[in-house]
């Protein structure tokens, strides 16, 4: 049955890139084995719930530890953690996650006998963001932030640690804010969970992150399942641009200094639009769609100049 799906779920690009699942067998795994059934939007997308995420991630490390989805759908989330852990003791050299846990009272919970679980490890702790410090070296397989409460003005600060961090895994553990920040949040695949957390989750998380690998350092890009085309780099520098612009061509037109402007005209734009997703939430498909089209446009007019650079020898 189609229900209104709740603003804080997760459409299955989003789902696929945080478990590392791939589509075609995320849809395989619904349709045979049953391993989850998310929520429908009207046109027929599916809508996942964070747990439902959190299930997918486990039964997927248990697939890559070695065990067939058949033979695992069925357990309980302890017993495939027993299984994970089975087979990842049997991997010659296998190292804990290591993780990284910003917040006032989560780094001791973290910490607790009751929790402790030696296939993670805490390599640092903060009360705040603030003191986070560089973390850029740490080489984190996941970064746990604590916001007790959470604003507007501190989603900045949250996005410049996760940037710094590089962690294959984000995690925002919130008790109060609003919908629009949590969606955010979810189109730049940080997982976001109310607190209380279960810190047996939250472990079994990040050590999910290390399992079902990734590149970590990767930046954090806001991302939704109507377009997950890659945004291209740039191939010409704002300098090159501008010596391109002042350059004398042997074509009458003036192609190569034109193309210049326009290209220099389309990265400014795209770089305005950029910074428009994180200033205006409610307009974030808006400009999300509007910096992708810039870059697109610029992309294609790169390409072009390339070639009539080459045609005329010019180096730049």
């Amino acid at each position: 049955m189609t229900r209104n799906p709740p603003e804080d779920g997760y459409r299955i690009g989003a789902v696929s890139r945080m478990t590392g699942i791939a589509l075609p067998t995320l849809r395989m795994w619904e349709r045979r084995y049953k391993v989850v059934t998310p929520l429908r939007t009207p046109a027929g997308g599916r809508i996942y719930r964070r747990e439902q995420v959190a299930r997918l991630a486990l039964l997927h490390a248990a697939v890559q530890a070695g065990h067939q989805i058949g033979s695992v759908v069925t357990l309980t989330d302890a017993q495939l953690q027993e299984r994970i852990r089975g087979g990842l003791g049997d991997r010659a050299g296998s190292a804990p996650s290591r993780i990284a846990v910003i917040g006032p009272a989560l780094p001791a919970l973290m910490l607790s006998s009751e929790v402790a679980d030696p296939t993670v490890e805490l390599v640092a702790q903060f009360d705040d963001i603030s003191e986070a410090g560089e973390l850029a070296d740490a080489g984190l397989d996941a970064l746990i932030l604590e916001l007790p409460t959470f604003h507007a003005d501190d989603l900045e600060a949250v996005l410049d640690l996760i940037r710094q961090t590089g962690a294959r895994l984000n995690i925002v553990v919130y008790a109060f804010t609003n919908r629009k920040l949590l969606r955010r949040l979810d189109l730049m695949d940080v997982l976001c969970v109310r607190a209380p957390a279960d810190i047996p989750q939250l472990l079994r998380l990040c050590r999910l992150a290390q399992a079902c690998g990734g590149d970590a350092g990767a930046p954090v890009r806001p991302r939704d399942d109507a377009d997950d085309a890659v945004v291209p780099p740039r191939h010409f520098t704002d300098t090159q641009l501008q010596k391109l612009g002042a350059l004398n061509s042997s074509v009458q037109c003036e192609c190569p200094q034109h193309l210049a402007m326009q290209i220099a005209s389309l990265a400014a734009f795209e770089r305005y639009s950029s910074e428009c997703e994180v200033r205006s939430p409610d307009d974030l498909s808006i400009h999300k769609m509007l910096n992708q089209a810039s870059a697109k446009a610029r992309h294609t007019l790169e390409t072009a100049l390339k070639k009539l650079l080459t045609a005329e020898n010019i180096q730049v």
